[in-house]
C-alpha cells in the first residue's frame, strides 16, 4: 500500500511538473512550438489546456476506482461512462 500510495504521488507530482509551463498560455512553450499550425484553432486550443490542467485531478482519481475501498462495485463502470460522455461531448 505504501508504495502505491508513493506512486501516485510521484505521478501526480509529474503531471503537475509537466503542466506547469503551460500556465502562462504562451504558444511557444515545449510541445506548442511543434503545433504552430494548429495552435490558432480556438477548440483545438481550449482542448489541448483542459486536457493538460486536469490530468493533475485525473490521475489520482483514475487511481482510486481500482480500490474497492474507495469505489463500491459499479462505480468505476459509471464513472467510465461519464468520461466517454464528457470526451464526446
Amino acid at each position: 500500500m505504501i508504495l502505491w500510495c508513493a506512486g501516485l504521488a510521484l505521478a501526480t507530482c509529474y503531471m503537475f511538473r509537466l503542466s506547469v509551463p503551460y500556465v502562462s498560455f504562451e504558444k511557444n512553450v515545449d510541445f506548442l512550438a511543434t503545433k504552430q499550425n494548429v495552435y490558432h484553432i480556438d477548440y483545438w486550443r481550449v482542448a489541448f489546456y483542459a486536457h493538460v490542467f486536469t490530468s493533475i485531478l485525473v490521475l489520482p482519481a483514475g487511481f482510486t476506482q481500482f480500490n474497492k475501498a474507495f469505489f463500491p462495485q459499479g462505480w468505476h463502470r459509471r464513472l467510465g461512462m461519464i468520461y466517454i460522455l464528457t470526451v464526446l461531448l
